[in-house]
This record gives C-alpha cells, sequence and structure tokens, in this order.
C-alpha cells in the first residue's frame, strides 16, 4: 500500500467515509488542476485495439475459434446434477420460458460462429404453458453466492456463483442451468481461479448464436461456456491500465491520479455479438468485438474514475447502452452515484451521454436492465434493494420478491423475461440461507 493509499485509509476509518468518497475532493482537485494546466479535455476520446506492442499483456483465443491461440486450454469439468430436497430430476417441464427467437433481430450471417452449438435439452411433450417463470426461490448449493445470471431467445437460465474468500469459503466458481421447477444442474465448474479469490463470475451473458460469455472478476478473464459439453476456454484478459498520470497521457492509459486494478463487474452483448464490459475500479468501459481476442478501450471519461465507477450494463430499445455508476466527478452530479444513457454511433464508437437519475452515493448503484416499458430495474448495492427508474428518471418504491422465504440479502445480478424479473441474492453470510435466485412478478418484457 502507497503512502497516499495509506492516509486515505486512515482519514476514512476515522471518519466512517468510503475511499471513494475520500479520494473525490483529492482527485477532482488534482484532475481540475491538471487538465487546467495541460489544457486536457475531460474524455480522452480513443478507441483503439490494444496489441502487442501497447506493452499490456493480453492472451486469449478468436471467439469464432475457442481452441486456437490459447496457451492453457481449460477441462471441461463433469456434468453434475445438484441433489434437491424434493421434486423429480432435471430436467423438468417445458421450456422455462417462452421468448420470441433473436434470429431476426440482426444480419443473416453468424455473429460468434460457436465451437460447439448449444441446443436447448430434450423437453417432453406437455400442454402449452404461458410465458413466465414457475419458481419463486431457486435455491443455489454451497459454497453459492450466486452473482450472473442471463436468460437465452431459447428461455434457458443460466446462473453463476462468485464463491471467495470474502464469504468465508475457498471453492471454485460454478455455472448452473434452473429447471422450472428451480432445480439446478451443474454445467462446469470454472477453472483457472486462485485458491484464494474474494470474487468469482460476476457476470453471465448468451451469445447470439449460443454459448455463453462470463467475467471472472478473479482473474479478469473473459470465459467462454458451452453449456452443452461444458466446454470452457479464455477469451481474452482485461489488462490493468497504467496510470494517465505516470504515461503523459499517452493512451492507453487509466485516467485519474490513482492506477487502479481493474475490477469487472458487468457485461453486455448485442445482436452483433460485440461485448461490453464495465471495469469499476479503472472507471472504464471495454469492448471486445465480435470474434476478437483483443479488448478495446471503448469508454474512459475522466469524471468516472473514482475507484467505484461503471458497474451495471445494459442496452435499451434503442440499442444505446445504460451504465450504472457508483460515484462520479461528474459536475452535474458530483459525490453521487447515477444511472447513465450512453449513445453507440454506427461504427461502434462511444457518442454523448444524459445522466437518466442520481443515486446517494450510498445506494452504490449496480446491475441493471430495461424493459420494453421504458422501465430500468436497478440493484442498489449499498442498500440490497432493486428499484424501478421509469423513462422520466423517476425512481420507484424498492421490489420485493414474490417469497417471503428468502429476504433481499445482497443481490447481484438481473434478468428480464415475459412478466417476470430475475435477480441472483448472493447472501451476506456463510449459512446459504439467502443464496438464491428470486423472481419478481413484473408488468413488463425484454427491450430486446
Amino acid at each position: 500500500m502507497t503512502r497516499l493509499d495509506d492516509t486515505v485509509q486512515r482519514l476514512g476509518d476515522r471518519f466512517g467515509l468510503t475511499d471513494g468518497q475520500v479520494y473525490s475532493a483529492v482527485i477532482g482537485l488534482a484532475v481540475a488542476s491538471g487538465m487546467a494546466l495541460l489544457a486536457v479535455p475531460p474524455v480522452l476520446n480513443y478507441d483503439r485495439v490494444l496489441s502487442a506492442s501497447a506493452a499490456v499483456p493480453i492472451a486469449g483465443a478468436p471467439l469464432g475459434n475457442p481452441a486456437a491461440a490459447v496457451a492453457q486450454p481449460l477441462t471441461p469439468a463433469p456434468v453434475v446434477v445438484v441433489p434437491v430436497p424434493a421434486g423429480p430430476a432435471f430436467p423438468l417441464g417445458p421450456p422455462l420460458l417462452s421468448m420470441p427467437s433473436a434470429g431476426s433481430q440482426g444480419p443473416a450471417a453468424p455473429f460468434w460462429p460457436p465451437a460447439v452449438v448449444d441446443a436447448p435439452p430434450a423437453w417432453p411433450s406437455v400442454q402449452p404453458q404461458p410465458a413466465g417463470v414457475a419458481f419463486s426461490v431457486a435455491r443455489v448449493p454451497a459454497p453459492g453466492a450466486p452473482a450472473g445470471i442471463t436468460v437465452t431467445s431459447g428461455g434457458r437460465v443460466f446462473v453463476s456463483t462468485n464463491n471467495g474468500t470474502s464469504r468465508g469459503v475457498r471453492a471454485a466458481s460454478a455455472v448452473f442451468e434452473v429447471s422450472t421447477k428451480g432445480q439446478l444442474r451443474k454445467i462446469v465448474t470454472v477453472a483457472g481461479q486462485p485458491a484464494a479469490h474474494p470474487d468469482g463470475i460476476v457476470a453471465l451473458a448468451a451469445l447470439p448464436t449460443g454459448g455463453l460469455l462470463a467475467v471472472d472478476a478473479s482473474t479478469s478473464r473473459v470465459l467462454r461456456i458451452e453449456p452443452s459439453s461444458g466446454a470452457q476456454s479464455v477469451v481474452t484478459t482485461i489488462p490493468d491500465l497504467p496510470s494517465c498520470f505516470t504515461t503523459f497521457l499517452a493512451p492507453p492509459c487509466e485516467q485519474g491520479s490513482m492506477d487502479r486494478k481493474p475490477q469487472l463487474t458487468g457485461l453486455a452483448i448485442d445482436p452483433s455479438g460485440n461485448a461490453y464490459i464495465t471495469d469499476s475500479g479503472q472507471g472504464v468501459v471495454w469492448r471486445l468485438p465480435s470474434g476478437a481476442a483483443q479488448p478495446t478501450l471503448f469508454y474512459a471519461p475522466a469524471d468516472l474514475a473514482t475507484g467505484d465507477g461503471p458497474a451495471g450494463i445494459g442496452f435499451d430499445s434503442q440499442r444505446n447502452l445504460l451504465l450504472t455508476v457508483g460515484q462520479t466527478f461528474d459536475t452535474t452530479n458530483i459525490g453521487n452515484g447515477g444511472l447513465y444513457r450512453l449513445a453507440v454511433s454506427a461504427d461502434g464508437a462511444a457518442g454523448a451521454r444524459t445522466l437518466v437519475t442520481s443515486f446517494a452515493s450510498n445506494d452504490r448503484p449496480g446491475a441493471l436492465v430495461e424493459g420494453k416499458s421504458g422501465n430500468t430495474y436497478v440493484v442498489l448495492r449499498g442498500t440490497a434493494e432493486i428499484v424501478t427508474v421509469d423513462p422520466a428518471g423517476k425512481r420507484g418504491s424498492a421490489l420485493h420478491p414474490s417469497t417471503s422465504s428468502v429476504k433481499l440479502d445482497a443481490p447481484g445480478g438481473l434478468a428480464l423475461a415475459d412478466g417476470v424479473l430475475l435477480a441472483t441474492n448472493q447472501g451476506t453470510g456463510q449459512s446459504g440461507s439467502n443464496w438464491a435466485v428470486v423472481t419478481f412478478p413484473v408488468m413488463d418484457s425484454p427491450a430486446a
């Protein structure tokens, strides 16, 4: 720890402030002074692909060919059925959700040609079921702490775990599929994580042509997982950027006076297969182009370089990006959290940003998803709530799970299906009583 870090920590401990709050005044003054002296605009508008010449190691394989250029292929774990106290064995019933195919949303050519096409399981032939989720609680077994969640275009629900030493356990993360009865079938145990890792698979998203992408916060890796086979491979590793102050503003670099490590938090995939990854530690948004093995520094504004920067990410119905930020130096929202809308141009560059609504600094907004109604559902990490923000930016009252058997305790990820919002409940304790996927009935459906 540096002398500055030690001083800030002492100040925070003494006055009951977070590091970000202590840094706000210090870094804000430093950034403002530096920009004034050097005539630097508030955003370094660069959108370049990091290469070998960028002096940051990037390893991985093209997404269209996961077997190529991977230094250490990961061995798939055997598929294991997790015992459930009562109920028939998985798979059960019809597909979990009834959702339209995403095939008409983009060009006819495949975006991410999969190594193994993920075909839905052979469900029994039954009478048509209404769209929606049959379970209200899906319990996640030890070591638990579910975080990422996604619903595929075919209606399959997958969830990942964020296990780590912060919850008193040392176990590899896992990815499960959730059945209509709330049972979980293990797809894969994640390989390559350090023995003592505070975080795990924090975000999960379905690819347009099958398979899943997963963000591993323990190693800053982006993984590809094939549910049908359990195969996993490393697509890329997000680099640790040097501080712009030490590189004399030469990109790629991390804005602000501190050189922080990556802290990956969120993942969104557009219909063309381009992935967008939030990095709250370095205050940036990364873009992983479809089929690529090297990330692009997509968005790196100085006013989000707080150490609690971009967290949740998703798309609205107009294909703009929605971002939540834990704490900002935004002059219109300084010291607070916020929900922002960020335009994406036809050539894939970041456009204008607008503030949708502000949150208190202790709210710490996180995961989000927007519905066709225009409402955005947002996890508040600081207060352990899920709230609705309407199209005008007005915040509604907190949502409550459709069951009283599990209280909302450290909610992590969100996904939306027809008539239901799904959330992962990480739980703050080690007992596992709140490790679950919970549902909220909503009069809404996915925006895209």
